[in-house]
């Protein structure tokens, strides 16, 4: 009996010193797009060989775009919305709603770089794509970035524009 006591102290002793309770949790951060509207049309994604493949649009659509980023216990640092530009514009909703979240001075809408403020691990936002000139391969690039010590996030999506 004093031979199981000691192997049950032992193990419980080895358990406890085992845990540290100053651990930190470090995640790759995620980018969602939710969902893409052209009108009243839902368009859909595929996930091919080559990378993801949205449904193919026209020049002069408007594609309402909604996308998060979310670093689960990390904080966000920045995200980025990347198009060609000579393929196609991106309009922001909420523009002023945007600015006051984000760091707006060291943002930059044109490149699609934005920078996010201390303290937030979550970053929801909505925008339209639209189209200029046609192209097979026109890309969308998103990526994120957080403070985990995994590295960046990033998503491109192929988006046929006839």
């Amino acid at each position: 009996m004093r031979k199981f006591l000691w192997i049950v102290f032992s193990f419980s002793l080895l358990l406890a010193t085992s845990c540290s309770l100053n651990t930190e949790s470090h995640h790759t951060p995620l980018i969602q797009v939710h969902s893409m509207v052209s009108g009243t049309d839902t368009l859909s994604v595929l996930g091919t060989a080559d990378g993801y493949v949205m449904d193919t649009i026209a020049v002069g659509d408007t594609v309402l775009f909604t996308v998060s980023f979310y670093s689960y216990t990390n904080l966000l640092t920045g995200f980025s919305i990347v198009r060609e530009e000579e393929k196609a514009d991106i309009e922001y909703k909420l523009k002023a709603d945007v600015d006051s979240l984000l760091t707006a001075a060291s943002s930059d809408y044109e490149k699609g770089l934005f920078y996010v403020p201390a303290g937030y691990c979550y970053v929801g936002l909505q925008f339209n794509y639209i189209p200029k000139e046609s192209g097979e391969n026109v890309n969308l690039l998103f990526t994120v970035d957080s403070d985990s010590n995994y590295p960046h996030n990033e998503l491109n999506i192929k988006t046929p524009i006839r």
